[in-house]
């Protein structure tokens, strides 16, 4: 088979995928409507820890006396946020266990986008994992179209920035392909910078190189996994690259010299996108009665970069005892530097907090009881951060907990 052949196998559903997803969706056909009104869709996209899930729950409120549908994806078994999402009246898909946009899920993806296509709803939002690659999505809808399903008006990706983090990931970034962004410091005489339409062709590009990637196997060295780690921050760009609408969200948190920093890198990648900020994912939602697709340009469809080879090592905790305060926040910060993410909520002896981690930083909320503590993560280092956590528990002398994949 060629390289060509190759790729658009991968890129492409296969007659058997789309048959076995079309008798699917007529077993599980709702009810048609005698004239079906357009259901406005959008996708939202952004590193981990931008806050998707925090603009979700504002969008909804917003729309409080609409008909809402929400698909929302996590890369771990359990969904962590599902349940903040889940409200009366919404119709909701989860699906977990790797990007919507990798050939793993995609097909659950078409489905869920299909049967919520037939529903009386006015919206429809997608909030994709964190590590999620959009850049097949224009692929995906047209699937949904073969299957009959036309309701669906494709309004844009919305991508949020995060702030405070983008700079150091988009670094990270281009220090694995090669590339150097407005703001960096560091510079490479053999890539010089180019201007307008290129950057974001050539960065994607740049990016393209990287993969595929090789997967996580237990004998592999700790080096490897976190050659791994960093490779899997190259959807950072592709993100950006595939966006109608970017978000710079968490202005609060950083001054002007860096939020211009983040907005010259933002366009460096994206020249045509719309750019907005949001402050605790609140912004202007006058924007969403803009023509997104008519007031930007889009890059072409092109493979994801999610791979079921790549898909970053998920597994969860679980407590039924009470855990003390301090040693419980001395074992999270033991655990940050080898997790992308952790997430969950936690019975402390102050009570329930939900907590969630992103990069350094550690945020707990108070939440409502559940039956015991849990807590998922997603590994920058393979099956390896399976130990650190047993060891980071261990040392802080924490009741007795279990660990799954």
């Amino acid at each position: 088979m060629s390289m060509s052949e190759k790729k658009t196998s991968k890129t492409k559903m296969s007659q058997a995928e789309m048959n076995e997803t079309k008798k699917n969706i007529i077993e599980t056909e709702a009810p048609k409507q005698e004239s079906q009104k357009p259901i406005k869709l959008y996708v939202l996209t952004g590193f981990l820890g931008a806050g998707k899930t925090t603009l979700l729950l504002h969008l909804l409120e917003h729309f409080a006396d609409k008909k809402i549908g929400v698909i929302q994806n996590e890369f771990g078994r359990l969904g962590v946020d599902g349940p903040r999402l889940r409200q009366d009246g919404i119709e909701m898909v989860e699906i977990n266990r790797g990007s919507i946009f990798c050939s793993c899920l995609k097909l659950s993806f078409v489905q869920a986008l299909a049967e919520l296509g037939k529903r009386d709803l006015d919206f429809l939002f997608v909030e994709s994992s964190g590590l999620s690659d959009p850049s097949n999505i224009r692929e995906i809808l047209s699937a949904v179209a073969e299957l009959g399903v036309n309701s669906l008006k494709f309004c844009g990706v919305i991508c949020l920035i995060d702030a405070v983090n983008f700079l150091r990931q988009c670094s990270e970034e281009t220090q694995i392909a090669g590339t150097v962004l407005p703001g960096n410091q560091q510079s490479n005489p053999g890539f010089p910078v180019q201007n307008g339409k290129q950057d974001r062709e050539y960065i994607s590009n740049a990016s393209l190189k990287v993969g595929p990637h090789t997967p996580y196997q237990d004998d592999e060295s700790e080096g490897d996994h976190r050659k791994n780690a960093s490779e899997n921050t190259c959807t950072v760009t592709r993100q950006l690259a595939h966006c109608q609408l970017a978000l710079i969200n968490k202005v609060d948190l950083v001054d002007d010299v860096q939020l211009k920093k983040v907005e010259e890198a933002v366009r460096h990648i994206n020249p045509h996108c719309l750019i907005a900020r949001s402050e605790r994912g609140y912004f202007d939602l006058e924007l969403l009665n803009q023509d997104l697709l008519s007031r930007s340009r889009t890059a072409a469809c092109e493979a994801s970069l999610n791979t079921n080879e790549n898909k970053p090592k998920t597994f969860s905790l679980s407590c039924g005892d009470v855990l003390p305060s301090a040693s419980f926040m001395s074992f999270l910060e033991a655990c940050l530097t080898d997790a992308f993410r952790i997430k969950g909520t936690v019975h402390l002896d102050t009570g329930w907090r939900q907590v969630d981690t992103v990069e350094k930083l550690i945020d707990l909320k108070e939440t409502e009881a559940q039956n015991e503590s849990t807590l998922v993560f997603l590994s920058k280092i393979g099956p390896e951060l399976i130990r650190t956590v047993d060891r980071a528990w261990k040392t802080q002398d924490l009741p007795p907990m279990k660990l799954k994949n």
